[in-house]
């Protein structure tokens, strides 16, 4: 992530720069332990964690959302995003190369469709409306990518996984994450996020 700001800062070195997070979790925790502070990633406008940063829990009406109507949606026809990942001019998607038990791989957009669903109207887990053992899951990320889609996609595959999102899900595979994991040693990058 670092990297990728200090790139974007020598081509734009007077524009917004946000990096925008919704984990399972506490996100201020999650980027507490990546190290996702000013001192140690500079340049960067703010940080947004989408559970905090799109306003009260069930709040549609809340002016950090954006409403985006999607007629052609398979899931819904209408989504709701963080304003400030609604209209960045720019959408750069930094997940991590692994597989996915449901969506079978964990690419460009999985990451968005995801992480970048605002937690109080989606919720923090994400896993009740946006339910990773459904077979709708991939029509989900369709449509919310659709909604705003991914401008460039800067993949890391350093390190990837299989039997993902983590082994403990696939009990039938391995149950340790150092089994798991794969020294792939990979960047993958471009401009069509699906690809």
């Amino acid at each position: 992530t670092r990297a990728v700001v200090e790139l974007v800062r020598a081509i734009n070195p007077s524009g917004k720069v946000y990096v925008v997070e919704g984990s399972a979790g506490d996100t201020a925790d999650v980027m507490q332990h990546l190290h996702y502070t000013p001192a140690d990633i500079p340049g960067v406008t703010g940080f947004i964690r989408l559970e905090k940063d799109s306003g009260a829990g069930g709040d549609k009406g809340s002016a950090q959302l954006v409403k985006v109507s999607l007629p052609q949606g398979l899931v819904d026809k209408e989504y709701y995003l963080n304003k400030i990942y609604k209209e960045a001019s720019v959408l750069i998607s930094l997940p991590c190369l692994k597989n996915h038990w449901n969506a079978v791989v964990s690419g460009g957009i999985k990451n968005v469709g995801i992480g970048a669903t605002p937690g109080n109207i989606y919720g923090s887990y994400r896993g009740g409306y946006v339910d990773h053992t459904k077979i709708t899951l991939h029509r989900w990320i369709r449509d919310f990518n659709l909604a705003r889609p991914v401008s460039f996609v800067i993949m890391d595959g350093l390190q990837g996984i299989q039997n993902g999102p983590t082994p403990a899900y696939d009990v039938s595979k391995t149950s340790d994450l150092k089994q798991d994991q794969k020294n792939m040693r990979l960047i993958v990058a471009g401009r069509d996020p699906v690809a």
